[in-house]
């Protein structure tokens, strides 16, 4: 069945985007005995800029939104539940040559933990589909992007001309991709 497309409005640039699901698993061993913990949900990925977002997930803790990049054998993004007051929490993984994603996760109000994922593509012109919170009440705010990303740089994960282009494409247009500075201190109350 081929679904319904939708028309690009006249003066926007079609990006190359797709939508893939998640579906995994994420250790709890802070009272939990590390007991795996299964999680799924969704994201749209734009290939050129290798950003990942208006993601949702659930867990048994609840309904959480993720930003983030995949490339190469990379994925790596922050998840913040809906529920205000929650810290944000740093997922990533390393594809394992059955191309399975197995990796960590840390947050400073939840512990840290083992994780792993597959993925799977869903929609390979995806464009046209909307994600992400039906309101916008969006828990990723674009300190904790900006955040994220200095942290992926200092790590040697993305270089700073493809932190430049994830600013410019990411879900914050407040950020001001062409005056960014590259990162000098940690100390910002954002916890990785």
């Amino acid at each position: 069945m081929e679904r319904p497309r939708q028309e690009i409005p006249q003066g926007v640039r079609k990006r190359d985007s797709k939508l893939y699901s998640l579906t995994g698993w994420f250790t709890q061993p802070e009272g939990y005995g590390n007991q795996p913990f299964a999680f799924g949900g969704y994201f749209k990925y734009d290939t050129e800029s290798k950003w990942l977002g208006n993601g949702q997930l659930a867990d048994l803790w609840g309904e959480s939104e993720i930003e983030g990049i995949m490339k190469d054998d990379l994925l790596s993004f922050i998840k913040l539940y809906s529920e205000r007051g929650r810290l944000p929490v740093d997922y990533n993984f390393k594809r394992n040559d059955k191309g399975l994603w197995v990796g960590s996760w840390r947050g400073s109000d939840a512990g840290e933990g083992e994780t792993g994922c597959a993925i799977s593509l869903v929609d390979d012109d995806a464009f046209d589909i909307a994600c992400g919170p039906i309101t916008n009440n969006k828990p990723i705010t674009a300190r904790h992007w900006k955040k994220f990303l200095d942290k992926k740089v200092r790590e040697g994960q993305i270089n700073e001309s493809e932190l430049v282009f994830a600013l410019k494409v990411g879900s914050h247009p407040e950020l001001e991709a062409e005056s960014y500075k590259p990162p000098t201190s940690t100390d910002d109350n954002i916890p990785f």
